[in-house]
Parts: structure tokens; sequence; C-alpha cells
């Protein structure tokens, strides 16, 4: 399957001011029904809208409401309202998601440094589907983490789950995790989330009922029935493992070892999380990851390289969160 562009340009707006606006530092806030809404004009002049999830705003630091600002447009156009919403409060993750939101205001073209094989990618995958939901202004994209994820007879769980636009990271996955592999789940769950908004609010891309003709046709061929299912997302994604790996290569060389673990230590991190839940309740992998990886002793070192990277043990690259 052919990466799309994701049709930026053609997304519909519609304009929501939330409750609640106050200014960095000011305590005074509205209750949107999922959080704390606190509406900052900020220092320099961007404005930015931040969420909370505890019923106390005091609990929230002065400097947390301007971190928005910091990335916006230079000189402010007014209020992002609604687009993302940082509920994480593992305050490294926290961290990790910011850095890979970083950078959705540049205008100069993201170009690679890093020899892809067999494709020419010149875009940011995730950069591309944050700007989606940081444009809108009536669909969010949400991320925050709790423990309330299920463990399958062998002790398998997920690192994340995305449920229309909103991911929730595991805390269990969180206490071994390296940031580089927190990183790689963000990038995938922002798939999810990206495929779920495809089915949900089709009419908003220009491709739209084409790109959904190209999902159902793609279901069929592999016996899937719903476009909503793990299974369907996880076979689908395989053809977008090359654009995440790239998206981690570039979070890596900005914010982690700095870019030089090479295209096929990114690639195969890209590939985990290939697996869904087969009828019995355990994790089995996706006919994706056996396709992308033919050879057993391929898939053995992608397998390692992912074990190796959410336990942050002493073979992983990446550093583990403090």
């Amino acid at each position: 399957m052919r990466i799309q562009r994701l049709g930026l340009a053609h997304f519909v707006r519609l304009t929501h001011h939330p409750p609640g606006q106050g200014s960095c530092g000011d305590a005074s806030s509205g209750y949107s029904g999922t959080g704390w809404v606190l509406e900052v004009s900020c220092p320099n002049g961007n404005n930015s809208t931040n969420y909370f999830k505890s019923t106390d705003i005091a609990s929230s630091s002065a400097t947390e409401g301007c971190e928005d600002c910091e990335s916006g447009p230079s000189g402010g156009v007014g209020v992002n309202t609604l687009g993302i919403i940082n509920s994480l409060d593992n305050l490294c993750a926290r961290l990790v998601f910011k850095k890979l939101k970083t950078g959705l205001f540049d205008d100069d073209p993201i170009k690679p440094e890093i020899q892809v094989p067999g494709s020419n990618i010149d875009l940011n995958l995730s950069q591309l589907i944050l700007q989606i939901f940081n444009e809108s202004k009536f669909i969010n994209y949400s991320i925050s983490n709790n423990s309330e994820f299920d463990v399958d007879s062998n002790g398998n769980y997920a690192n994340a789950r995305t449920q229309g636009a909103a991911t929730t990271l595991n805390n269990e996955y969180l206490k071994t995790a390296t940031e580089l592999s927190i990183a790689r789940t963000m990038i995938h769950e922002l798939v999810h989330a990206y495929l779920n908004l495809r089915v949900s609010n089709t009419m908003i891309f220009e491709d739209g009922f084409g790109f959904i003709a190209k999902m159902e046709e793609f279901a069929k061929a592999n016996g899937i029935s719903d476009l909503n299912s793990n299974k369907f997302h996880h076979e689908f994604m395989g053809g977008y493992v090359k654009a995440m790996a790239y998206s981690l290569y570039e979070w890596d060389k900005l914010y982690g070892t700095g870019g030089n673990l090479g295209w096929d230590y990114y690639y195969k991190m890209a590939t985990a999380g290939l697996s869904y839940k087969n009828e019995e309740g355990e994790y089995v992998f996706a006919d994706s990851f056996f396709e992308l990886f033919p050879k057993n002793s391929d898939r053995d070192d992608a397998l390692k390289i992912h074990q190796n990277e959410k336990a942050g043990n002493k073979d992983a690259k990446g550093t583990k969160c403090d």
C-alpha cells in the first residue's frame, strides 16, 4: 500500500471556544467535561489552550500553562483551541510527547538525512497527523496514561491503546521503557488515531471515499470485516512502517541518541505492536509482521530490539526514563 499524504488543506474547521480563560500563572479556569481547561495569553504573544486532568487547577504549575506557547506560530495568531490535549502525568512521557510535537509550525520542508532503502521519504508522518488535530477546531487528539490494562494468559500486555482520537499509555509499560520506545509507541498510536479519523470523519479529507474504498478492499482481501478492529489496523499499518520509522529517526536525531542507530534499527523498532488478540484472548503477530520480515533471523532480531527497548535493559540503545 502506498502511503497517502494527509490532505491538510482540506480539513474542515469549526470555531469552538472552551470555557474559562486567564493568563500564564493565572489559576482561573473552566471545566470542559473531560478535564480542566486553562486558556492562556502568553508573554511572547502566542496563545494556547491547556488541559489538566486534575479537578484542582492549582495542582498544575504556572509554567505548564505556557507549555504550548513556546511552539506556537511566532507572534501569535489567536487561540489554538482543542487541537492536542496532553494529559500525561508521567513526566518523562509528557516530555517525550512535547518533543514529538515540536516543529509543527516550521515552514521549512523536512529533508531526510538518513538512507531509506527503496524509498524517497520526505515527510514526518507523526507531525503531519498531529498537525491535522492541531489545526482542528472540533476534533481533539488526547493522550494520557493509566493502569487499566488487561494482561493475557502469557503475561503480555499492551503498551497503549487508542480509542477514536484518545490514546492511553500503560503505566506498567512506562515503568521500564526507554524514551525511544515511548516515542515509537506514541507514533504508532497516532497512526491508529489517523485511521480512526479516516473512518469516522471521511468527508473532511479530499480523498475520503477513495481512501475508505481502499481500506474496505484491503479488509476484504484479508478476510477482515471490521475496519475499526486492531487486527485490521495492524495489518493495514504494515504499509506505514517506513514512514513511522522515519518519524522515529527524526525524533531520535533531535532528542535521543543523535539519530546514529542506523536505518535498520529504526525500521525494526517501527514494527513493534503489529499484533492483536485472537479468539482465545492471546496476543498473536499480524500477518504484516511476517510479510515485513520473511526471514526468521530478521523477525528474531526485531523482537529482541522491541523487548530491549521496552524493558530498558543493558542492550537497549535508548535512554531510560528517570
